[in-house]
């Protein structure tokens, strides 16, 4: 009877053991070819699944025979559904290509240049949004290519938004940065501020590096390389997300984003709405940052398609910045720890600081695409950016009788309290023509005056005592439109002709902040 319940046992397990099958496939770029990182493979009305791997690979098991519809999605792509039986035995969709989800998201591509793995003579390295989004957490933007071949990142000071990126060893004003293929370098001095940037991880599709000359088509400094960074598209799909994070040092960023989907008539509008805060790594580097992106678009027919995005990131930052003026040395971050901040302190009992960045530089880009042929095509972008906002430093000295500046010469000496930080409030005091301990009778002979100018004078002899922070504006309106023709003449030459035109004009002064 033991034997008989034995073997009634085991053929009871053989026949579950054949019941039981997996699902497996891999997911590429319909573009590249590439694989694509995290997407989203669920059996639909059941609770299996799985992302795809590394290389875009995934499989589902164990899956109990039955046909299945699965369903392959991923932020940017269309969503495919495929059919699958399984009998026991493992069932190999093989191949799953997918395409773009987002109306013109293709064609700007093409605006922006975008070079395609083995396809573009130029070495690459290619970011898709779903990989951002995964990488970056509470990081700043252009952190997520320091693992990138060439390519080297620095936070600087260590503010919010005060990265800085060299490629193959040249810096920004020699390394082209491009959103949708419109160039982001300074017209003037060619540096990229990243923290004009804060939201644009929110809504990146792709983000490639070309190093050296590459791809792009505009005249700009980039014999280190290029940046390229392609954002979201009008979604096909319509809904609604909501996002939440937060992190180390005070880190906390709200998103949301309305998407109404391609409408019958061919019409799509996207809506992404983010706050981030936070207290800053370094002491004393608060931050505020907001951004927004809307894109339109509008499907006339399969010749025309016009689309409209809108994007920015209006913030303030608090900053550390050091200089050979500043007197900050190894020893100093030795003694008092790497997230001092010399220039900083409180004012009626706030956070304070000497540095503080503030800039909104929004953008507005207008497409037209246009097929005028199986063989070719016009992608037409005009843009438009008003820059306005700038940055905070000091100025003025103490004469007590002889001269104290703002730099850092020990705790307890000069501006700083025994613990380091700026003595605001005393300064405010000093200006104001109290005597304050330790910093002379200098008062009584300027009388709480203070001039700026170095040929401000009094009594015809000196200039004035005291400190105030300065503000050095930056504004600037921007105008530009790209138009890049291409024509295949025959299978093995292609005709591109285009247009960069841009109009500039900035203004620089300075004004009394505080």
């Amino acid at each position: 009877m033991k034997k008989l319940l034995a073997i009634l046992v085991f053929a009871s397990m053989t026949v579950i053991g054949f019941g039981q099958g997996s699902i497996k496939g891999i997911v590429l770029d319909q573009e590249t070819g590439d694989g694509l990182i995290g997407a989203t493979v669920v059996l639909k009305g059941t609770s299996l699944g799985t992302t795809t791997d590394f290389d875009g690979s995934f499989e589902i098991a164990p899956v109990s025979d039955g046909t299945y519809t699965v369903v392959i999605s991923f932020t940017g792509y269309e969503t495919i559904e495929k059919e699958a039986t399984v009998s026991g035995r493992p069932v190999d969709l093989g191949s799953v290509s997918m395409g773009f989800a987002s109306v013109g998201l293709e064609e700007i591509n093409v605006v922006a240049s975008v070079a395609i793995d083995r396809r573009t003579p130029v070495a690459v390295s290619t970011l898709k949004g779903a990989e951002i989004e995964a990488k970056v957490g509470n990081q700043e933007y252009p952190e997520i290519l320091k693992t990138t071949p060439s390519v080297y990142v620095t936070k600087t000071g260590g503010g919010f938004g005060d990265s800085r990126i060299n490629v193959r060893g040249f810096d920004q004003r020699n390394t082209a940065v491009m959103i949708n293929g419109i160039p982001v370098n300074d017209m003037e001095n060619g540096w990229v501020y990243w923290s004009n940037w804060a939201g644009l991880s929110d809504v990146t599709s792709t983000m490639q590096v070309q190093r050296g000359l590459g791809a792009s088509k505009l005249a700009v400094a980039s014999v280190g390389g290029s940046v390229n960074i392609v954002t979201n598209a009008a979604e096909f799909r319509k809904g609604v997300k909501l996002s939440l994070s937060t992190g180390n040092d005070g880190y906390q960023k709200y998103g949301v984003m309305l998407s109404s989907g391609l409408g019958e008539k061919g019409f799509a509008a996207t809506a992404q709405f983010t706050h981030t805060r936070g207290d800053g790594y370094v002491d004393r580097t608060s931050f505020r940052a907001y951004s927004y992106f809307l894109s339109l678009s509008k499907t006339f027919n399969p010749q025309h398609t016009l689309s409209l995005t809108a994007l920015g990131a209006p913030q303030w930052h608090h900053q550390r910045t050091v200089s050979t003026f500043d007197k900050i040395t190894l020893a100093t971050y030795q003694e008092k720890g790497i997230r001092y901040n010399h220039v900083a302190g409180t004012l009626n009992g706030k956070e304070f600081t000497w540095r503080k960045n503030f800039f909104h530089k929004p953008k507005v880009f207008l497409n037209h695409y246009w097929t005028m042929s199986e063989k070719t095509n016009l992608k037409t972008s005009a843009y438009v950016s008003f820059g306005r906002g700038g940055g905070t430093g000091p100025r003025g000295r103490l004469r007590t009788p002889g001269s104290v500046f703002d730099s850092y010469s020990g705790d307890g000496v000069g501006i700083h309290d025994e613990n380091g930080e700026v003595r605001f409030d005393d300064i405010v005091a000093y200006n104001q023509g109290q005597i304050i301990d330790g910093w002379g009778d200098a008062k009584e002979k300027y009388n709480g005056q203070y001039v700026v100018s170095s040929n401000g004078k009094i009594d015809g002899t000196n200039a004035g005592s005291g400190f105030i922070r300065r503000a050095s504006m930056n504004y600037h309106n921007w105008y530009g439109v790209l138009s890049t023709l291409t024509s295949e003449l025959t299978d093995n030459l292609t005709l591109v002709a285009g247009l960069d035109g841009r109009y500039y004009k900035g203004e620089h002064f300075r004004r009394l902040e505080n």
